[in-house]
């Protein structure tokens, strides 16, 4: 679980994730700890961009790691929404299931996968239930 986020921790945050069946445990303050990490980022780029400078490269390579930044952690939020999905889609199926899976939740996610379940849950009583009580 990593607090101070950096391009090598979100990369090997996404690692974890990818080779991992179950979801990773992330920081509670992971989303408020990305979003400082990426507006020094940004900042940096502008800073490096309102230079005079002949570090074109510098720049080029800035642009490079923020575009990847983004990259990564849309294909994390992608695999632990999968992930969430797939939980509550279980969860629903196996009502008398006591699950362990929010406990590498962060807040907004347990939020998620409490409203997916109960949808899912809902809709199996209404349309499943239904149909399986036919004589």
């Amino acid at each position: 679980m990593v607090d101070l986020i950096t391009y090598d921790s979100l990369f090997e945050t996404l690692q974890k994730e990818k080779t991992r069946k179950e979801l990773q445990k992330l920081s509670p303050e992971f989303h408020k700890n990305f979003l400082k990490y990426s507006e020094e980022k940004i900042s940096i780029l502008n800073s490096q961009k309102s230079k005079d400078s002949i570090f074109t490269t510098e720049v080029q390579r800035t642009e490079k790691q923020v575009e990847n930044i983004k990259r990564i952690i849309k294909d994390l939020y992608e695999r632990r929404e999968r992930k969430i999905v797939e939980a509550a889609l279980f969860s629903a199926r196996n009502p008398n299931t006591n699950s362990q899976f929010s406990s590498s939740m962060l807040k907004e996610e347990k939020q998620l996968f409490d409203e997916v379940t109960e949808n899912l849950t809902t809709s199996r009583t209404s349309i499943l239930h239904k149909l399986l009580e036919w004589k």
